[in-house]
């Protein structure tokens, strides 16, 4: 069990970025800050941040 606050500062990104990542990703409404997430959660969660990551990171070095 983690928390969304937990994995937001392990990801470097705000709260909220990872509450909606909950809602759009994973279909869980009313999360807050403070609310768990299961490992399996926490871990889809680090592989779209992940994926998303690299995606933007390819966008900005092709625009150089």
């Amino acid at each position: 069990m983690l928390r969304i606050n937990q994995l937001a500062k392990e990801l470097g990104v705000a709260n909220q970025e990872v509450i909606e990542a909950c809602e759009k990703r994973l279909n869980l409404p009313g999360k807050s800050h403070s609310s768990n997430l299961t490992d399996d959660q926490a871990d889809q969660l680090r592989r779209s941040f992940r994926s998303e990551e690299r995606r933007v990171g390819k966008e900005c070095r092709s625009r150089w």
